[in-house]
């Protein structure tokens, strides 16, 4: 395996929200974050559970032009006074996001929240309600910057496409984007299709064949998504 070599690096700084549930004067964390390679966009999810996008640039000297052009919030449905008003929020309450991966298949964010809701933010091409407020497609995003062609729009409208309620520990998706691993709370395996159907469920514990409460938890796939392994913390291991 030949070793991988850093050509570069570039840090900015996020407009951060305030955390309601933070110190007086609190901010919002970086909690997860992907990229998508084909738009040079990095989306950042935080602890207030909104979703950022920041296209990476550089301008006609050469000079970094990187800037955020989506805030969304997963807490809020379409709002406002068009089709989308009575859309209802993919998260119905603040968790803790254990999982964010960009799928280049659905052309959007999958995001996993610790109290059990699969969250997708994509454009769908089949369904012009689905993915624009009244008003149209917007050319800018936030403050103003330009919106990179193919990227997540501020139109797109967060979908919860699946919930777990024992929760979710963990989520991973194949390298190339067609088979989902979830470890649920009650020390499932499920693995999905990337249209979220369910082709299969596998036990986690090892406590004599019974299911048992997943702490915590950790997946990761082969190269050739042949295989995958997991990591558990088993709930009375944790106490």
């Amino acid at each position: 395996m030949r070793n991988l070599v850093p050509l570069g690096s570039r840090r900015w700084r996020l407009p951060m929200a305030q955390d309601p549930d933070a110190a007086p004067g609190g901010l919002e964390t970086v909690v997860g974050s992907c990229y998508d390679a084909q738009t040079r966009v990095v989306y950042v999810v935080t602890s207030a559970c909104n979703l950022y996008g920041v296209h990476i640039g550089k301008d006609s000297g050469g000079g970094d032009a990187s800037r955020p052009f989506l805030r969304m919030s997963l807490l809020v449905g379409g709002g406002g006074d068009g089709a989308l008003a009575d859309e209802e929020p993919a998260l119905p309450a603040r968790s803790v996001v254990v999982g964010v991966e960009y799928i280049a298949e659905l052309r959007g964010v999958c995001i996993a929240a610790a109290s059990g809701e699969l969250i997708l933010v994509a454009p769908d091409p089949d369904d012009d309600h689905a993915t624009t407020t009244a008003r149209g497609a917007a050319t800018v995003g936030e403050a103003g910057a330009k919106i990179p062609a193919g990227a997540i729009r501020p139109e797109c409208i967060p979908e919860c496409v699946g919930a777990v309620p024992s929760g979710i520990r963990a989520m991973r998706w194949n390298p190339d984007g067609e088979i989902l691993l979830v470890a649920t709370g009650d020390g499932q395996l499920v693995c999905m299709n990337k249209d979220f159907f369910v082709l299969a469920e596998a036990p986690l514990g090892t406590s004599g064949g019974e299911r048992v409460g997943i702490a915590a938890a950790s997946l990761s796939w082969r190269g050739d998504g042949a295989y995958a392994a997991s990591l558990t913390l088993e709930v009375g291991d944790a106490e």
